[in-house]
């Protein structure tokens, strides 16, 4: 997403629709939910560095299960 819309950017391989579903070359399953929240928080930090540096990675991994049980995540 551009700049101009919002005033961070969002990778296009990051926006929620991707994140939850994928795509039909890669599909998105209910146990790679949490790997592919994962890799979209970090992408977000990265294209927004170095204002977002560790605020979405640092503290939050979608894949602690017996943090966030599966049922719930998805």
């Amino acid at each position: 997403m551009q700049r101009n819309a919002l005033p961070f950017v969002v990778p296009a391989d990051s926006t929620w629709e991707v994140v939850t579903t994928g795509t039909r070359e890669k599909p998105v399953s209910s146990l790679a939910l949490g790997q592919s929240l994962n890799d979209a928080m970090l992408a977000i930090e990265r294209a927004n560095a170095p204002k977002f540096d560790g605020i979405l990675t640092s503290k939050i991994d979608f894949n602690k299960t017996d943090e966030l049980p599966r049922t719930k995540l998805v």
